[in-house]
């Protein structure tokens, strides 16, 4: 799995921060070529160090491009446009409890929709302000989801952040990644705003910026 933390150079949308992950499946991993260990000179050494870093911007650039890639023709989405205004994509996933929630089964609510993983710095750092948003909106009508992409094995790291962090909003786990299909996400965290029809409102792509989602929480809501 090759994880990467890149710098957007636009925000496309009111509240995003720089910095977020991106990732690829295993099937974009790649190998290093392993240069010799003991280089007799330092001029060799020096050599090898530019040789390592020109293969590391490479191997970023080339995972950068594969993920933006796949996002524009994934199949998987079906016809698969996630924009403003259309209808959000079908989706389901557990509990940490088992029981399946569907978006379906949120009609009618306000839903904000979080994906993120227990390995994500920016997805760590920005909990407490999801927390923060849900003790607020909770009674206005706001159902915050958080969807953990953590693979199977990852399900005991999930329950012990939560649980060490409070976090009492529901929290579900996509294993096979399927929200990342759906929703096209080309990184983590990324946050759906989904209105009570089920159409997408907004989308902030990276950590949130919280004063930016209680503005637009508070103008959805208020207009509810």
């Amino acid at each position: 799995m090759v994880y990467l933390e890149i710098e957007p150079t636009v925000e496309s949308e009111p509240g995003n921060r720089a910095s977020y992950h991106t990732y690829l499946g295993a099937w974009a991993e790649f190998a290093v070529v392993e240069w010799a260990s003991s280089p007799s000179s330092r001029e060799q050494r020096q050599e090898t160090m530019r040789e390592r870093r020109r293969i590391g911007y490479g191997a970023n650039a080339f995972a950068l491009t594969l993920t933006l890639a796949l996002w524009g023709c994934d199949s998987s989405a079906g016809d698969g446009q996630v924009a403003a205004g259309l209808p959000a994509p079908s989706f389901a996933a557990p509990t940490m409890a088992g029981d399946t929630v569907t978006l379906a089964d949120l009609r009618g609510e306000h839903v904000l929709l979080n994906v993120w993983a227990t390995w994500c710095l920016p997805c760590r750092e920005e909990m407490p302000d999801l927390q923060a948003i849900h003790e607020s909106y909770a009674e206005r009508g706001l159902r915050v989801v958080g969807v953990s992409i953590d693979q199977a094995h990852g399900r005991r790291d999930i329950e012990r952040f939560v649980d060490e962090r409070g976090i009492d909003f529901t929290i579900l786990h996509d294993a096979q990644g399927s929200v990342t299909r759906l929703f096209r996400t080309v990184g983590v965290p990324e946050t759906f705003l989904i209105e009570p029809d089920g159409t997408l409102g907004q989308r902030w792509f990276g950590q949130i910026d919280p004063v930016a989602v209680r503005e637009r929480l508070d103008a959805t809501l208020d207009e509810g």
